[in-house]
């Protein structure tokens, strides 16, 4: 190893020759020693042999500095450059390269602007200079896979409870900041798009609307699909649909609802049970007209504004009509009773009047039927409960007490004329 200044001076021929060799020796060893050489060229080589591993260090064009450019058994060294000329860049193109922005700031650039950057706490920004997050993207990104179905996943391995999450989020403002968003803003757009040939075109579309100004805003969230909207959840919480609504399956918040307890089954068989845990006095169904209201109350009672119930009555549509047969002694035989009913059906157990199925059966069995007994699901249980037409019953009452009337009547003539005669 050594050093030299590269000059011969005049001297005898031994001191001549040796002067030489250590010429010599400084080019082949590229002037390799612990301390740089002397007398120093533009563009000139030196290992510095001071440091471990040995540096390669060359002399700038100006004869005035060294230029380290890397371990002689390591790192290869190169200056940190710009976006507009990376410091690793290519011959034709020399804007396209790696850049040292600063202390532990690393940058890719394309066309002289930094597209890519990986900053000291490993945040990698695309778009953007100063990343906020592991990965920040600025701009549109596109995910296309052509061998296999495509997935996206977020993963989460922390040992508590808390999910993964992708969250859309939306300001207003420019660059310079986030500002607050304004009613009517779209927050976040999920879509599902499907290739027509010609085109993407949008099969399925969740979104959320802000409704307020306030910075406790509240959303609407829309489903909508093949453009028009189908659903939408609304910031008060309410559900509006937008075309039919079929269920394939039970709609309901009480797997056991029953007599006593509270909730709604809507089951897909058919069966529609309702249930309010209240007394007589309190209602647990109503529904309005434009002139009135009916309700069910919670004893069972029917309610209606005008106490008045109809039933299909128009000549159009009945044929064979004849007057009834006599109802007289249908109901004189009728037993007219009271009773209550049993604790353990869990109905109202005050005196009431009425017939009892069983005994209203052998007069008049045309106004008893057999219901059959079912559990909550609507199984059959293989056994049957007896109910009594009682509208029919009053109008059986009704012919007999018309009956009654002529009687009377006829009476009420042969009276009068006996009297007459008197």
């Amino acid at each position: 190893m050594a050093t030299h200044d590269y000059v011969l001076a005049n001297q005898s021929g031994s001191s001549f020759r040796n002067d030489l060799n250590n010429a010599l020796a400084a080019i082949v060893s590229q002037n390799s020693s612990a301390t740089e050489p002397a007398t120093t060229f533009a563009y000139q080589y030196w290992i510095d042999t001071s440091a471990n591993p040995d540096l390669v260090k060359q002399r700038n064009s100006a004869n005035d500095a060294w230029i380290t450019l890397g371990q002689l058994e390591g790192q290869l060294y190169i200056e940190n450059g710009t976006a507009a000329a990376p410091g690793l860049s290519f011959v034709g193109d020399t804007d396209t390269g790696v850049q040292r922005v600063n202390a532990d700031k690393l940058a890719l650039a394309t066309g002289g602007e930094n597209r890519l950057v990986c900053d000291e706490n490993g945040r990698v920004g695309i778009g953007t200079q100063t990343p906020s997050e592991t990965l920040e993207v600025r701009g549109d990104g596109l995910f296309l896979q052509e061998t296999s179905a495509a997935a996206f996943s977020i993963n989460t391995q922390l040992a508590g409870t808390n999910d993964a999450v992708l969250r859309l989020q939306k300001a207003r403002g420019g660059t310079g900041g986030p500002s607050q968003i304004n009613a009517g803003d779209e927050l976040g757009t999920i879509q599902l798009r499907g290739y027509d040939g010609s085109s993407y075109a949008s099969a399925f579309v969740l979104k959320a609307v802000s409704t307020t100004n306030s910075g406790n805003f509240a959303a609407d969230v829309k489903f909508t699909q093949n453009g028009s909207e189908r659903m939408r959840i609304k910031s008060d919480g309410d559900i509006k649909i937008f075309t039919d609504l079929i269920i394939d399956g039970d709609i309901k918040n009480n797997d056991s609802i029953s007599q006593g307890s509270n909730g709604y089954d809507i089951q897909d068989v058919g069966l529609t049970k309702f249930a309010r845990n209240v007394n007589n006095l309190t209602t647990m169904f109503q529904v309005f007209g434009g002139d009135g209201k009916f309700q069910l109350k919670g004893d069972g009672n029917a309610e209606n504004t005008n106490n008045s119930y109809g039933g299909s009555s128009d000549s159009k549509l009945k044929e064979n009509i004849v007057d009834a047969n006599s109802q007289w002694d249908d109901i004189k035989a009728i037993r007219v009773r009271n009773y209550n009913f049993k604790a353990e059906t869990n109905y109202p157990t005050h005196t009431q009047i009425g017939v009892v199925a069983q005994e209203l059966e052998t007069v008049c069995p045309g106004l008893v039927q057999d219901n059959i007994d079912e559990d909550a699901d609507g199984n059959d249980l293989g056994t049957t409960t007896k109910s009594v037409s009682y509208s029919v019953l009053y109008m059986k009452a009704v012919k007999a007490l018309q009956e009654a009337m002529t009687r009377i009547e006829t009476l009420e003539a042969k009276v009068a004329a006996l009297e007459a005669g008197n």
